[in-house]
């Protein structure tokens, strides 16, 4: 920059041209940097429902923000949005007491995106597409089928992927029980699953079914060999403890 040359006044800068920046940068910078330049930034961070209609706070490996600040800076964010709040994204922090707060604030949210989450269907029961996928499939689970009858709670659920399950073909009847609507079923490395004959008529219905057997190209997690040996009777796994139907453990929790 030359001498003479005068310094950029950010706060005179036209709004839509502000909020074209603010668009492009990652919400906790909004929240933490970008959203703090001046009183005109902060006005428009905090006014303009818009910037939050789709929020992400995934936890990115370029910051170390502790889970106590994105929990709050979640709420600040859902707050932001007015309401119209359709996406969300979330990594690590998010449990019942703030989906609750999310169901409350954000009526219109349509996609919701938890990965390593520990919450239950009770707080989301409209979701359309779901995925509760675990890290490695564990035989005889102390979890069993109690996820999988919080899932046949979920009445508008249409695409549902359950990948490394303990849900048995008593769960699955459930599901495809209580989801009239369910159009698309992955349930790859579920091996407490039976596929006989009457568990295929109950999935014929469906435009798409992924079996406990089918290939894992295309998964876009990672994921460890399914152990298949019993575990100590009455103790359950450490990757997949159970408490109010609450789903814990290395768990994708999403909408899409």
């Amino acid at each position: 920059m030359e001498a003479n040359e005068e310094a950029r006044d950010w706060a005179e800068l036209p709004r839509d041209a502000l909020l074209a920046v603010l668009h492009r940068l990652h919400h906790e910078d909004v929240l933490t940097g970008a959203g703090q330049v001046c009183r005109p930034w902060r006005r428009a961070a905090r006014d303009e429902p818009e910037l939050w209609r789709r929020i992400d706070l995934r936890r990115r490996a370029a910051l170390s923000t502790p889970i106590v600040h994105l929990d709050a800076m979640a709420h600040v964010a859902v707050m932001h949005s007015a309401g119209r709040c359709e996406a969300f994204w979330a990594k690590d922090f998010v449990d019942d007491t703030f989906i609750v707060f999310l169901s409350r604030r954000a009526p219109k949210l349509k996609s919701l995106c938890l990965i390593s989450s520990n919450i239950s269907t009770q707080a989301c029961p409209l979701l359309k597409r779901l995925r509760l996928s675990k890290y490695r499939f564990h035989r005889r689970s102390a979890v069993g089928d109690s996820e999988a009858m919080e899932i046949a709670k979920m009445r508008d659920l249409r695409c549902l992927q359950l990948l490394g399950n303990s849900i048995s073909n008593v769960g699955l009847a459930a599901i495809l029980g209580g989801c009239a609507r369910l159009e698309s079923l992955d349930i790859r490395h579920c091996f407490d699953v039976e596929m006989n004959d009457e568990t295929r008529v109950m999935c014929a219905r469906l435009q798409t079914l992924r079996l406990p057997d089918d290939s894992m190209d295309g998964y876009d997690l990672s994921f460890g060999s399914p152990e298949m040996n019993p575990g100590i009777p009455g103790l359950g796994f450490p990757d997949n403890p159970v408490m109010n139907f609450g789903f814990r453990g290395d768990i994708l929790w999403d909408s899409w």
